[in-house]
């Protein structure tokens, strides 16, 4: 049938053509003029892919393509250097993918060494956005020089902008002339405008090799158990080679966390820390990749050693196992101070930690907000979760909770900032009205609650209370 068809009134309307006014209405484009019924909707025959359809894609219907994609080399793709042998992520090429008028979302993109020298000049690729790794390293094919790079999740660039994919290699021991081509991309683009770009010529020079930087492990850690509150997960060091004689700055570190612990809903506050203070949160996509991008970029000097600690909070998982591992040399960030290229060794093995629990375990979780308005209700000023691994019923007969102004310049008593101060059952939604003791700047509350624990399971618990009116404000 025609895009451009027409129907009459009081006619019947074929599935072809309500699927083309469906699409007409979407302000979808028609891929082509003519329209195939198996192409739109599918056969016994017609197979997926994944990220792109022949056909249907499962119960989920026929893929409709959308939108514009423009292609482009950055301004700031890197221009023509030498480079030595054995050199671990670094950036040969930077491409702007920009969306028109819909979201798009790139599935894959295919890259190709080019280049007269020897082919295995450079071996390993992967794309980098916002300066994290947003696929695995894929070798290029030696007998057509490709890469199919997966990008995972998918990549989504919302209507009208731009995201930069920086393309980083690691170079080999023999000498030779490469670049880097984005020869084709997989997306949701009905148009894709731009593609075959090239960046820059790089050489490799075989007698000249990086500075190597070795990650290893250090000193083992203490089994965590669950509820405790940065948690050491890991201990690891850098080694800086001397044959160059240069130092090298650490700015990022990806590591992936291997084990069977749910790092969404059982680590928290996971973060990175040097010589004993904190120089990074984790910055997690909820594929067990965790960044840590230092405040400061973290010198270690030709020959030398220093060490890291990964620190976070066991808030589930009892019974699982945490283990931090480098996925990939590309996943650090380290420039030479005078050649400016690294090679990465990976010696980190990890250590598989299996999280402990007793027959009960307390867990802290602090408050959504650490600001609070006069004359409101129900404020939770804190949470916390019993984890029952008994195996047989248990009551919990009598709670208590100390409340302090921690004000340290002028504190007033808690009743004049609090009144009716409560236990909240989030599961059964009961409360429990907790009586408070003496006191001015510290007040305890009790109260005999008798509640009953699950076999196995959780009892989160929450302390409530109203603000007053006449609330000092801080």
């Amino acid at each position: 049938i025609s895009s451009n068809a027409s129907f009459r009134p009081n006619a019947l309307v074929t599935r072809g053509e309500l699927f083309v006014m469906a699409a007409n209405t979407a302000g979808l484009e028609i891929a082509s003029d003519d329209l195939d019924l198996d192409d739109l909707f599918g056969d016994d025959t017609s197979t997926s892919t994944g990220t792109t359809s022949t056909g249907t894609t499962g119960d989920t219907g026929t893929v409709v393509k959308a939108g514009d994609l423009a292609i482009t080399l950055s301004p700031s793709s890197p221009s023509s250097v030498d480079l030595p042998a054995s050199a671990e992520g670094v950036a040969v090429a930077a491409f702007d993918l920009t969306a028109g008028s819909a979201d798009i979302s790139v599935n894959a993109i295919k890259l190709t060494r080019k280049g007269l020298g020897a082919s295995n000049a450079v071996s390993d690729v992967a794309l980098f956005a916002n300066g994290t790794r947003v696929s695995k390293a894929k070798s290029f094919n030696s007998s057509d020089d490709t890469a199919d790079v997966v990008l995972s999740p998918s990549l989504v660039i919302k209507a009208g902008s731009t995201v930069t994919l920086i393309a980083k290699v690691t170079t080999n021991a023999t000498a030779g002339t490469f670049a880097v081509e984005l020869t084709d991309v997989t997306s949701s683009a009905l148009n894709i405008i731009g593609t075959k770009v090239i960046g820059s010529s790089f050489e490799v020079k075989a007698s000249v090799p990086a500075t190597v930087v070795t990650i290893t492990d250090d000193s083992s850690v203490t089994t965590p158990k669950l509820g405790t509150i940065q948690a050491e997960l890991l201990k690891f060091k850098v080694v800086v080679g001397s044959l160059n004689h240069e130092d090298i700055s650490l700015s990022e570190i990806t590591l992936k966390e291997d084990g069977g612990i749910d790092e969404t809903s059982e680590l928290a506050n996971v973060a990175l820390y040097y010589n004993g203070t904190k120089v990074a949160d984790a910055v997690s996509n909820g594929t067990k990749y965790f960044t840590f991008k230092f405040n400061a970029p973290i010198v270690v000097a030709e020959g030398k050693t220093e060490k890291f600690v990964v620190k976070g909070d066991v808030v589930g998982g009892a019974g699982e196992t945490i283990n931090f591992v480098l996925d990939n040399e590309l996943d650090i960030s380290a420039t030479a101070s005078k050649y400016g290229y690294v090679n990465i060794t990976d010696s980190l093995v990890g250590t598989a930690l299996t999280v402990q629990a007793g027959e009960i375990t307390l867990i802290q979780i602090d408050p959504t907000n650490t600001e609070i308005r006069q004359d409101k209700n129900d404020i939770v000023l804190g949470t916390i979760k019993l984890v029952s691994n008994a195996g047989k019923s248990l009551e919990l007969e009598k709670f208590k909770v100390t409340i302090q102004n921690t004000d340290t310049t002028a504190p007033v008593n808690v009743a004049t900032l609090l009144e009716n101060v409560e236990l909240y059952d989030v599961t059964s939604g009961t409360v429990y009205d907790l009586n408070a003791s003496a006191g001015t700047t510290e007040i305890s509350y009790t109260e005999e609650v008798n509640i009953a624990m699950p076999t196995t399971g959780e009892l989160t618990l929450a302390i409530r209370a109203d603000t007053l009116d006449t609330a000092t404000i801080n």
